[in-house]
């Protein structure tokens, strides 16, 4: 049995979040908390960078621009691409 968090719920805004994701660099996605905003960025990116995660946090803030921004296109909710 699949476990609540391993369920994706559609939403309507995923056909438009795709349409958007193939013609900007970035997006962004507001709503109450809970509302599945990084549940719903998450499952339309490639990859992502979490700021909320120490780890990834301290390489943001000591990387130069240029190389956060190489790689895949299309990242996560924190909108950085190439």
């Amino acid at each position: 049995m699949l476990s609540r968090a391993s369920v994706y719920r559609l939403r309507l805004i995923d056909p438009l979040i795709d349409r958007l994701m193939a013609e900007l660099p970035a997006i962004l996605i507001v709503g109450p908390r809970g509302s599945g905003k990084t549940t719903t960025a998450l499952r339309h990116a490639s990859s992502s960078v979490r700021l909320d995660v120490p780890a990834q946090a301290s390489f943001c803030s000591q990387a130069r621009p240029r190389v956060m921004s190489e790689g895949r296109r299309r990242r996560g909710p924190d909108g950085s691409h190439d």
